[in-house]
């Protein structure tokens, strides 16, 4: 039998927490009409779960903020074992918006452990380019990129090579086959590409349609509602 990680066991410390307050405003009802007593009481209950809840899932938080540092610094070092001199023996992966709006990114491929990872969001900016941290040896690579504001999508709907994965509208870094720890999950289609034999930067192009400029005061450049304005930047 698998044994529960820390964050797991965390998520179902929260579940827990949040079924014994239901059974107790359950209980409280059954038992008769809710005098003052008995409702102050309540309040009082539901104020410690709550305290006790949000503590659960800032330690949560700083696990999975910690285990995901950990993971790059070992990427890190794997990556430093695969230089030559100047030359390396692994891809990059650099986004870049032909787009006069920003574009949130995200990547599934293998990392240099071989895991493979879905991560997001890069964010691309009007007609720029950033160079990411992630790094490959595998030539097959996936992406899914959006911006929410303006209703543009670039994904493998209708591509037999696409595949679905789940992201969150939050920045998030998830190991495939770990429980996905993210709040908001939803699956999207991620368009398959391939890189060439060459280790360089693969670069990937999202490219926009002819269209109007966004009118002046718009917020045609805010790439996703679900976006912290504090994490828009490139991981």
């Amino acid at each position: 039998m698998r044994a529960f990680t820390r964050a797991e066991s965390i998520g179902l410390r929260i579940v827990i927490v949040a079924a014994v307050g239901g059974l107790a405003f359950l209980s409280v009802r059954r038992s008769g009409p809710v005098v003052g007593d008995q409702r102050a009481e309540l309040a009082g209950q539901r104020a410690l779960l709550a305290q006790e809840m949000t503590a659960m899932r800032e330690e949560a938080r700083l696990l999975r903020e910690d285990r995901v540092a950990t993971r790059k610094e070992r990427m890190l070092a794997i990556a430093e074992r695969n230089r030559k001199g100047e030359a390396r023996l692994y891809d990059r992966i650099v986004l870049r918006s032909a787009c006069p709006y920003e574009v949130a990114v995200a990547l599934h491929y293998q990392d240099l452990d071989d895991a493979w990872v879905t991560r997001g969001w890069w964010m691309v900016p009007p007609r720029g380019s950033v160079t990411t941290d992630a790094m490959t040896r595998s030539q097959v690579l996936y992406f899914y990129a959006e911006n929410q504001a303006v209703g543009r999508v670039w994904d493998g709907t209708g591509s037999g090579e696409s595949i679905s994965q789940t992201i969150s509208d939050s920045r998030f870094d998830h190991v495939v086959g770990e429980r996905f720890a993210y709040e908001g999950a939803r699956a999207v289609s991620f368009f398959r590409r391939l890189s060439g034999r060459e280790w360089t930067d693969y670069t990937e192009v999202f490219e926009c349609p002819v269209e109007a400029p966004p009118s002046p005061g718009s917020t045609a450049e805010s790439p996703s509602k679900g976006v912290p304005q504090g994490e828009a930047s490139a991981r």
